[in-house]
């Protein structure tokens, strides 16, 4: 190394307090025009980092490098600002200079005044954490507070994206450089399958490579075998299995591609581990893809990810899983944990990482050996094991001298066929996603429930991603395996999400169950979601959970509504929709038999037509203008008809209100309701309500007397306004949210949505208002009176309950709340809740730490409690430094955060009393 550039990066050593940097590394071509200016050369000299944790693509705080030109000084700077880099120092003949991002423009320092300059920059460019000198294996909540700019978000899904897409354009040359449509079934499947191994093996090389674990010669190897058996040769049999059995089936073609798209002119030194998972599974869906495109969409052979749906799991939410178990509550030598359906790593990289920050995990030489043995895998794809290992090795070396060890027992067996006599030890903690593949028409996630039961003790934790229709789902076995949750298990948390957080191809929402196995203490749980698809990204890279609030599970456990939405609870009597109305679907078309423009020869039923799409949005109206000409009717006779509707059939020919059945909950209008006068027929994805002929006395019994005469002195024209005012309004949409599904309403629990009890006139009026405005093409203002004041006069008929909606569309403040507390310097507080108040979904909570003189407030929810801490266990946590008074609290619900649960409870009176006396001693 020149000697000007050893001088500047001993200075820069020691301003930054004697932190070591990190050894040269290969960062990424920003452009075409900045390689050739850095003489196609970017390796730097020295990295240091603003978290102390190895160079990844939004962590690099400062770069230190020779430039051999003023024009080369000029590129770095190009780099800094590609990357997002706070600063660079440069040595350039005999001169040092300063690159500070927030400049732009390069500052030349005398020799002399260096290490005043940088020392002055030092406050900005590190964490408190890398300031505090934390090591990788210490950090475990605390993680969750370090944030991520916009900027960097920016460019990490850059960087992603390119390498991406050299990851699908080597599969897929490499497909089909070697699979050929006429080839028979066998030799298609072996060449896929080393396609598939070769290409992931590969990659895994060339970042294990780029990260400088192969020998650092500086040059990337563009020979793929020569590379994957110098893997398997450093990492101890890694790469035997590939090299051996699968290299020598592929031509030199296919080789060459990967050479091509994976080799040199990409580079990984900024991958981490939780971008190798997602190359994984971004793997498997592109060969997918492009074996369809090849073969056509039935190629003759099962493809594992496509028969077991399997949508694997980001490291923050695995993070997060893990984390909010107390596993404190175990003792070291219990905490076995396992997860059967492991797939690319993700949760079991964060059940090590979580032991290993624990404060009575073996430490010295019995630390990698207990990681090694607490920690157990299973998936039923071979290559899952594979690419897991391949994370734990990068994890490991990222962490320095922390050991990291893979788990000593991954196996690669049907977890179907596994039961509590299989294990040489049974698990004391399940973590899983599994597979959400249908069987009988019945999802295999709801069976996975009942079956890792059996395997768990008293005690036992466990926390699971299941589809998110499990918490409303009508299916027996749904119904059954929530009754059986509820009743031997205590709950402790529920989270949902939206679609594509959880999985990278992935169309479905998810919940995540926490709980203890034994008799529930306590009914009140933690509910907690994320609705709107605009905090997708944050819940996927930065664990974000969203709204919380408390939800309680009935004795009998089959109502699972209060975890899905916020609960509203009118403070005013009310009536079931079910008793004045009838209730029921649109109709579905068999497909040969589509709309049609014109109505049908004489002697075939048929009715206008209507589906949701149709409608102008924001519109109450059905308007029979938006109807296709060619879409007009439809034939309605049993023979053309999915199901019999006769039932329903002079009631589709009526006036009445249209409710939308299936809508995604994550839009702007999830219910949609819309009124029609013309008499149609609509879609299946159409809930019908019209007002009953009340003669049923039984029926008349269950009404409230006072309402039952102002609802038949209506007119029915005025009783369908009046319902269609109350389902447009906000409350009617707060008390819905909870009882659908992410795509779906249930008609049984539309049947029994709660009515007022009373009936305001006046409700009609606007309605009426609305609609007549709507019928005579008039502009609605903005914000629409009418429509502010249908609210109010709703919630009033209600009571006027506490209730907040959901946001479902855009970014929901509470995303703005957590990034903003974030953000702020903490300090430490012991706390516990000594009151669920659950009317008022309030605590009362005792807290040691702040400056205010009282102990113990009333405060809403706290954002990040856990659900754990709800029966009064005493926590650690976290508290924004500018919070001095619970008053101050209860407006920053995020600003009390990074709970941790108090280490040892297990530890018996007689066990304490040792451990204190040795102390003392």
């Amino acid at each position: 190394m020149p000697e000007p550039l050893k001088h500047l990066i001993a200075i820069a050593k020691k301003a930054f307090g004697g932190y070591e940097p990190y050894p040269p590394t290969r960062l990424p071509v920003p452009s075409e025009a900045t390689f050739r200016s850095l003489n196609q050369n970017t390796h730097v000299e020295a990295v240091w980092t603003r978290d102390r944790l190895p160079p990844q693509w939004t962590n690099i705080a400062v770069v230190c490098n020779l430039a051999s030109t003023w024009s080369e000084v000029l590129a770095w700077g190009e780099l800094l600002r590609e990357f997002s880099i706070p600063l660079g120092i440069f040595a350039h003949a005999d001169r040092y200079y300063i690159f500070p991002l927030q400049d732009g423009k390069a500052k030349e320092v005398p020799r002399d005044s260096l290490s005043t300059e940088l020392d002055s920059l030092r406050d900005s460019l590190f964490t408190p954490r890398a300031l505090a000198q934390l090591r990788a294996g210490q950090l475990s909540f605390a993680d969750l507070e370090e944030t991520i700019t916009d900027q960097s978000f920016t460019l990490l899904f850059e960087r992603r994206a390119e390498l991406s897409s050299a990851l699908k354009a080597a599969i897929t040359e490499g497909l089909k450089a070697e699979v050929k449509a006429d080839s028979d079934l066998a030799t298609v499947r072996a060449k896929s399958e080393a396609v598939l191994m070769v290409a992931i093996a590969y990659l895994a090389a060339r970042i294990l490579e780029d990260k400088g674990r192969l020998g650092d010669s500086g040059i990337p190897t563009s020979n793929p075998a020569r590379l994957i058996h110098e893997a398997w040769r450093s990492t101890d049999g890694f790469f035997e299995k590939v090299y051996n059995e699968k290299v020598g089936e592929l031509s030199d073609r296919s080789m060459q591609e990967f050479a091509k798209h994976l080799g040199a002119g990409v580079s990984f030194s900024l991958v981490n581990h939780r971008d190798v998972g997602r190359f994984y599974e971004q793997s498997l869906f592109i060969f997918e893809q492009v074996l369809r495109e090849i073969l056509g969409e039935d190629f003759g052979f099962n493809l594992p990810l496509l028969e077991l749906q399997q949508h694997f799991t980001p490291v923050p939410l695995a993070e997060r899983m893990v984390d909010m178990l107390p596993l404190e509550r175990l003792r070291p030598e219990e905490r076995r944990i396992f997860d059967p359906a492991a797939g690319s790593g993700s949760l079991l990289l964060a059940a090590t990482r979580r032991l290993a920050a624990m404060p009575d995990t073996p430490r010295g030489q019995d630390r990698a050996g207990y990681l090694e043995q607490q920690i157990r895998g299973n998936d039923k794809l071979s290559l899952a094991r594979l690419v897991s290992k391949m994370r734990y090795c990068l994890q490991e070396a990222m962490n320095g001298s922390d050991p990291f060890p893979f788990p000593a027992s991954f196996t690669s067996k049907d977890f179907w066929r596994l039961s509590s006599q299989n294990f040489v030890a049974k698990p004391r903690v399940v973590i899983a996603n599994p597979p959400f593949a249908i069987s009988k028409n019945v999802q295999m996630a709801v069976k996975f429930v009942d079956l890792i039961l059996t395997w768990l003790d008293e005690g036992s934790q466990f926390a699971v991603i299941l589809p998110q229709t499990f918490l409303i789902g009508s299916n027996a076995a749904t119904v059954a395996a929530r009754r059986k949750l509820a009743r031997d298990c205590q709950i402790l948390e529920v989270w949902q999400f939206p679609e594509s957080v959880v999985g990278y191809s992935a169309h479905q929402a998810v919940t995540v169950i926490l709980g203890i196995v034994g008799k529930p203490s306590r009914r009140t749980i933690k509910a907690r979601a994320v609705i709107s698809g605009s905090a997708v990204r944050d819940a996927r890279e930065r664990g974000f959970l969203g709204r919380s609030w408390l939800a309680s599970l009935s004795p009998e456990g089959e109502d699972w509504s209060s975890t899905v939405a916020e609960p509203v609870t009118p403070t005013l009597p009310t009536v079931a929709l079910g008793e004045l109305c009838h209730v029921f679907r649109g109709v579905e078309l068999l497909k040969e038999y589509p709309p049609i423009q014109s109505p049908p020869p004489p002697g075939v039923q048929h009715k206008r037509y209507w589906v949701l799409s149709w409608r102008e949005p924001h519109s109450l109206l059905a308007n029979p203008e938006r109807v296709p000409a060619e879409q007009r009717f439809i034939r309605y006779e049993k023979r053309f008809l999915r199901r019999d509707c006769s039932k329903w059939s002079e009631y589709f020919d009526r006036p009445k209100l249209l409710i939308g059945r299936s809508i995604n909950r994550a839009s702007v209008e999830f219910l949609a309701p819309h009124l029609d006068k013309t008499g149609f027929c609509p879609s299946s994805d159409i809930f019908c309500i019209v007002p009953r002929e009340l003669s049923d006395a039984k029926r008349k019994a269950r009404i409230p007397t006072r309402f039952l005469e102002s609802w038949l002195s209506l007119s029915y024209p005025d009783q369908l306004l009046w319902l269609l005012g109350i389902f447009t309004s906000a409350i009617s949409h707060a008390m819905l949210l909870g009882q659908r599904s992410s795509r779906k309403l249930n008609i049984e629990r539309l049947q029994q949505f709660k009515l007022p009890a009373q009936i305001d006139s006046e409700i009609i009026n606007i309605t009426n208002a609305i609609v007549s405005r709507e019928e005579a093409r008039e502009q609605s203002p903005n914000p629409n009176d009418l429509r502010i004041r249908l609210d109010s006069l709703v919630a009033s008929a209600y009571g006027a309950p506490k209730f907040v909606l959901a946001t479902t569309t855009g970014e929901p403040p509470e995303i703005v709340e957590w990034r903003h507390e974030s953000r702020k310097r903490t300090s430490t507080v012991m706390g516990k809740v000594v009151e669920v108040l659950n009317d008022d979904q309030e605590l009362k909570l005792y807290l040691d730490g702040m400056l205010d003189d009282e102990r113990e407030g009333r405060l809403p929810l706290p954002a990040e409690l856990p659900g754990w801490a709800l029966d009064g266990t005493v926590f650690e946590a976290n508290l924004s430094e500018d919070i001095d008074t619970f008053e101050q609290l209860a407006k920053r619900p995020w600003g009390l955060r990074a709970f941790r649960h108090t280490p040892r409870p297990y530890l018996s009176i007689e066990e304490l009393e040792k451990r204190l006396s040795k102390k003392v001693g």
